[in-house]
This record gives C-alpha cells, sequence and structure tokens, in this order.
C-alpha cells in the first residue's frame, strides 16, 4: 500500500477539510464536502499523486450536473478527476473534486471523493 489517500487527507486537512474514511478488504474511501480553495485542493492532490510510481489520468472540466432521483439538484462548476494506477501496490485510485453549487438552496462547497480498489484486477 502507497498511502496515498492517507498523504491526500493530511495534506488537505491543512486546507481545513475533515474526512470521513471506510475501508474493507478490497477497498477503501475517504470523502469530504467543505469550504476550501478548489485551486489549493487540486495543487495538493497533483502534488501527491505525481510522487505514486504508475499512471495518472487528469481530466479537468467547467461545468456538470447532480442529479438525485431523476431530481436535478446541483451544478458543478469545477470539476477535476484523477485515475491513479500504482504499479507499487497495484491499487486503483479514483479521485473526484467537485466545486459544487446547491440549486434549492444559497450554497457551494468542494466535494472530495477518493475510492481505492486494493490489489486491482487492472494489473491481471
Amino acid at each position: 500500500m502507497c498511502n496515498l489517500i492517507e498523504n491526500i487527507v493530511a495534506r488537505l486537512s491543512k486546507l481545513g477539510l475533515s474526512f470521513s474514511q471506510k475501508e474493507d478488504q478490497r477497498t477503501r474511501t475517504a470523502t469530504t464536502n467543505g469550504s476550501a480553495n478548489f485551486d489549493a485542493v487540486i495543487k495538493a492532490i497533483e502534488n501527491e499523486i505525481m510522487k505514486i510510481n504508475g499512471e495518472n489520468i487528469i481530466v479537468r472540466g467547467e461545468n456538470g450536473s447532480i442529479f438525485d432521483m431523476k431530481e436535478k439538484e446541483a451544478e458543478i462548476k469545477k470539476a477535476f478527476y484523477v485515475e491513479c494506477y500504482c504499479y507499487d501496490c497495484l491499487s486503483a485510485y479514483f479521485i473526484r473534486v467537485w466545486h459544487e453549487k446547491a440549486l434549492f438552496m444559497e450554497k457551494e462547497w468542494i466535494s472530495v471523493d477518493i475510492d481505492e480498489i486494493k490489489q486491482s484486477l487492472w494489473f491481471d
């Protein structure tokens, strides 16, 4: 295990974000919603993923939508998505960062979700 989740959570905690984490035998996840500078969050994540011996796929976007039970609930103002395949620990990571704006209230926030598949079949 390369500790990517722990390293990202530690860096983003310094930006004021607090994470919920769960783990089982095959997967780990870390998630948060809060207030932080989007660009600072992205820079911190990029710094950590570039330390990994593996492949990184990075996607950036400017808009999107979130639907819950067919109802549009929020707009995505900025988006950052990463797939990271670590050649050392053989884990696959999926990292999503959204700058969201609610439609039914005056609220904006940053969401960060990190999923790890341990010993990913991607490497087979």
